[in-house]
């Protein structure tokens, strides 16, 4: 099997897996906003949530990005028995660690909700009923760093595919509550739910390392090789990695003194946009990590650089097409997936305000992960950290003046544009350090995208004046079909205008659809 088709077979496996739990995750979302709207109850459990998860999901990310080329070296060049020593160390080292934050979390909760969300101590219940959510939430700690190190263990094992599918037991959990219970024990019970379901992201793995001979040992040795590694590599990764969790608090402290509506308005659009752009992008990062880490060490940048050249491009062909549907069919789209229940039409335009300008942002986010891992695969951490400084500097300040005179839009706004410029940046960087990539070969795959996108634009446009999806139109099922022409007209058209353009990535991507067509034939 060539190596292109095993590529594109990880890719499209992993996809697969990662859209059942991106469909269950937004379900979830669906659920939320029909049960609790955009409310106080449900500001103060974002908010809540967003201050363990949120922090901690960045480190958890950076040490699983350190954890997987020193414990694929250990299984290389050393045996398995050390492999699962080394992570039996960071496991233990990382339990305790996280215990100690927990415990400080809880007793310290009023102190951080106060300074990451300075306006709520104003607003009376909403600031107390957020205190104790945080309490119920703060251990979900505990079981963060593990799942990242376990999800890193299976992924140097090449089990990819389980890996994707850990969020489904999650969002099982918080749905089920959602239907079953939460009339009976609100959304304190919806705070437990949360808790069990990232307990069970955890132990969702264990069978899987299990069947791989992983067994777990108490071990806690300062004086290992891998764990002083990981120590020293792991703090910039850190900085570099949570700027989005960063700037998503932010936006949530500065959101907070926008009105009570203002915090999950953002986190709807911010889940709808960015949840949809990162099922592509965590395929192709997934599978491009390993190799581009290999080639790194072999010192073969030709190869090198065409990875890196072809994942910016077919993340450019996916993600423009993308921004615009969810820019031209915001409302429509908002309205099918989150009013009902609670979730009125105000709470829609409102949303839709968000998604807007979040929209704008998804090509930056997905490039800056690809050119992020090209950075570590290098061994080059102190560049993506300083990039990620930049970005969240630049955030903040737009985030200050553009609050001023856009509201809600210039929180969104302001987080696009820092991602845009953080691309920028560090594809100048990376030229600057590994020489010329294939610059011409990107522009080239920018201007036809870009023109295949405007065309399916402009026809997509065209179509909305024969399909009543105004805010004033009943969400029936006509709404849903036809919003969904829509959809198809725009398929239909960006992949005929692919073809005329002579896209190369389409390609790639028709490779995976095949794959995929195949295996339901099959």
């Amino acid at each position: 099997m060539s190596s292109s088709t095993k590529t594109v077979k990880a890719v499209s496996l992993i996809i697969m897996a990662s859209l059942i739990g991106r469909m269950l995750g937004f379900l979830r979302e669906v659920v939320l906003a029909e049960k609790f709207g955009t409310g106080i109850e449900i500001e103060a459990y974002i908010i809540s949530l967003g201050i363990p998860t949120v922090l901690f999901a960045g480190i958890g990310t950076a040490i699983s990005t350190t954890f997987i080329p020193i414990f694929s070296e250990y299984l290389s060049k050393r045996n398995k028995e050390e492999a699962y020593d080394f992570a039996n160390n960071m496991i233990n080292f990382l339990a305790i660690f996280s215990m100690v934050i927990s415990i400080i979390g809880i007793i310290g909760a009023p102190l951080i909700v106060q300074i990451l969300s300075p306006p709520l101590k104003a607003r009376g219940d909403i600031y107390i009923l957020t205190i104790r959510l945080t309490q119920i939430m703060f251990p979900i700690l505990i079981f963060t760093g593990v799942t990242y190190i376990a999800s890193g263990m299976l992924q140097s094992l090449n089990r990819y595919t389980i890996t994707a599918l850990i969020s489904i037991p999650y969002n099982l959990v918080v749905i089920i509550y959602l239907w079953v219970l939460n009339p009976y024990f609100g959304i304190l019970g919806l705070s437990v739910a949360t808790f069990v379901g990232w307990v069970l992201q955890f132990g969702i793995q264990i069978p899987f390392l299990y069947k791989e001979r992983y067994r777990y040992k108490f071990v806690l040795d300062f004086k290992n090789e891998g764990v002083r590694k990981v120590f020293v590599l792991v703090i910039p990764v850190i900085l570099g990695t949570t700027v989005q969790q960063i700037n998503t608090l932010v936006d949530r402290a500065l959101g907070a003194g926008l009105g009570g509506k203002a915090i999950p308005a953002l986190n709807y659009a911010n889940r709808l946009a960015f949840l949809s752009a990162l099922l592509f992008v965590y395929g192709i990062t997934t599978v491009i990590y390993p190799r581009l880490s290999s080639l790194s060490a072999q010192k073969n940048m030709a190869e090198f650089k065409k990875h890196i050249t072809s994942a910016v491009n077919v993340i450019i062909f996916i993600i423009f097409p993308l921004t615009l549907g969810l820019i031209l069919l915001r409302v429509p789209i908002i309205r099918i997936v989150f009013e009902r229940g609670e979730f009125t039409k105000d709470d829609t335009l409102l949303t839709s305000i968000a998604l807007l300008y979040y929209a704008i942002g998804l090509a930056g986010l997905g490039i800056r992960e690809i050119l992020d891992r090209a950075f570590y695969s290098l061994q080059d951490t102190r560049t993506p950290m300083i990039n990620g400084i930049f970005i969240v500097i630049v955030n903040v300040i737009l985030d200050i003046v553009l609050v001023r005179y856009m509201g809600l839009g210039g929180l969104a706004l302001a987080t696009s544009i820092s991602f845009i410029m953080g691309v920028l940046i560090l594809l100048y960087l990376l030229r600057q350090k590994i020489g010329p990539l294939q610059g011409r070969k990107m522009l080239i795959a920018f201007f036809k995208v870009t023109c295949a996108t405007v065309v399916m634009g402009i026809i997509v446009s065209f179509a909305q004046n024969f399909l009543p999806l105004g805010i004033e139109n009943v969400v029936s099922m006509n709404y849903v079909i036809n919003c969904m022409v829509l959809i198809f007209i725009g398929v239909i058209t960006y992949a005929l205008a692919s073809i005329v353009f002579q896209i190369e990535e389409a390609h790639f991507v028709w490779n995976i659809l095949k794959e995929k067509l195949l295996k339901i034939k099959g």
